[in-house]
């Protein structure tokens, strides 16, 4: 089967989700909830791409790809909804980078930094969720 992936002509079996063939082929996609070790939710919503000729734009990690598929990984209105679906991460997000174990490497930072966002602009919108405690040896922060 062959999809056209930013004006790059590729052949693909089918198996792959667009994310996953795009990838392959050295597109960065932004996403984090794909992981190849859980099911498929799309729930992050960075990874939205276009496909043209359809009205909506569709998750990339959950979207598979069909004969003569042409999709656009970027454009001023996908980048926008990157932008949102970034500041409402953060609007739940509670802030304690400096004791954070991924402060070096959080990707989540990483993406805020490349599309601009303003993390703190929904303040109004955190909350102090609670730490459960499993016999001493497991926290869950249950804002993380």
């Amino acid at each position: 089967m062959k999809i056209i992936i930013d004006g790059k002509k590729i052949d693909t079996e089918g198996k792959d989700t667009i994310l996953e063939i795009a990838k392959k082929e050295g597109f960065d996609i932004p996403h984090l909830c794909n992981h190849s070790d859980l099911c498929v939710t799309g729930s992050c919503r960075l990874c939205m791409v276009s496909v043209l000729g359809r009205r909506d734009y569709f998750a990339a990690c959950s979207l598979y790809p069909e004969e003569g598929m042409e999709i656009l990984t970027s454009n001023p209105e996908i980048e926008k909804i990157r932008k949102i679906n970034l500041e409402l991460l953060f609007s739940q997000h509670k802030e304690e980078c400096r004791d954070c174990v991924w402060e070096d490497k959080c990707k989540l930072l990483e993406l805020a930094e490349k599309h601009k966002v303003k993390v703190d602009k929904f303040q109004d919108r955190k909350r102090n969720y609670p730490i459960f405690s499993f016999g001493g040896i497991i926290d869950f922060d249950s804002s993380k």
